[in-house]
C-alpha cells in the first residue's frame, strides 16, 4: 500500500511540475500528459521497474480519466445551440475521416497478413482512450496496445496540432475543432481549450462522435479483414 502511494504521488508531483513549466514557457514539449509520460517511463527503465510495480499505484490516477472526458462535456452545454446547428456537418464529414483513417491505418497490415487483434487495436485508434480500451475488449484488440495507440495518437495531435493550424493559416474554429478532436481525441481537445472554448466545445463532440463512428464501422472492417 505504502508503496502504491509512493508511486501516485511521484506521478502527480511530476505532472505538476510539467504543468507549471509548460504555463510559464508554452512549449509543446512541455505538454504536461507529454512529458509527464516520458519521465515516469524513463524513471521506470533507469532503475528497471516493473510496470506492474509502477501501475499499483498508478492506477489511481487512472480512475479519473472517466471523469475527466465527462468534464469535457460542459462546454457542449455551453455551445449547445451552435453544435446543433452544425452538428450534420460535423457528423458526415467525421464519418469519412473515421472511414479513411481505419482504411488507411489497416489495409496494409491486413495486406502482409498481420494478426488480426492487432489489426483491431489500430482500427480503433481513432477513439479516445477510455472508450478505447472497452471496445478493444469487445472485439478482440489488445487492450494495453490500444491505449497506447490512442494516447500516443493525442499526444501527436496536441503537441503538433496548434503548429500546424498557425503555418497552414487555419483560422475557422470548425476546421479546428474536427481536425483535433478526430486525431488527438481528449488530449488534443484540452490543449485546444487553451486557446479556443468554442473549438474545444466542438473537439469534444467530434471525438465523441467519433467513437460511436468508429464502434459502428470496426466490426464491417473485421467482417472483411477475416
Amino acid at each position: 500500500m505504502i508503496i502504491a502511494f509512493m508511486w501516485c504521488l511521484i506521478t502527480v508531483t511530476i505532472y505538476l511540475v510539467s504543468l507549471h513549466f509548460y504555463r510559464k514557457t508554452k512549449w509543446s514539449l512541455l505538454l504536461p500528459v507529454f512529458f509527464s509520460t516520458l519521465v515516469i517511463i524513463m524513471l521506470l527503465l533507469v532503475f528497471d521497474i516493473p510496470f506492474s510495480t509502477y501501475h499499483s499505484g498508478g492506477r489511481f490516477v487512472d480512475f479519473f480519466l472517466g471523469p475527466a472526458i465527462v468534464a469535457l462535456s460542459f462546454p457542449l452545454y455551453a455551445h449547445r445551440k451552435r453544435l446543433l446547428k452544425i452538428l450534420p456537418t460535423i457528423f458526415f464529414w467525421l464519418t469519412v475521416a473515421s472511414f479513411l483513417a481505419m482504411l488507411s491505418g489497416t489495409f496494409l497490415l491486413w495486406l502482409f497478413d498481420v494478426r488480426l487483434d492487432l489489426i483491431t487495436s489500430m482500427l480503433l485508434r481513432n477513439t479516445t482512450a477510455a472508450i478505447a480500451i472497452e471496445l478493444a475488449h469487445m472485439y478482440g484488440g489488445i487492450a494495453s496496445f490500444t491505449a497506447a495507440l490512442c494516447t500516443i495518437s493525442g499526444m501527436i495531435g496536441a503537441i503538433m496540432g496548434p503548429y500546424i493550424f498557425k503555418k497552414a493559416k487555419i483560422e475557422t474554429v470548425l476546421a479546428k475543432g474536427i481536425s483535433m478532436g478526430a486525431i488527438a481525441h481528449a488530449i488534443g481537445t484540452a490543449r485546444l481549450m487553451e486557446f479556443d472554448d468554442e473549438a474545444g466545445a466542438i473537439s469534444t463532440l467530434s471525438f465523441l462522435l467519433m467513437a460511436i463512428v468508429a464502434t459502428c464501422l470496426t466490426p464491417l472492417f473485421l467482417w472483411f479483414y477475416s
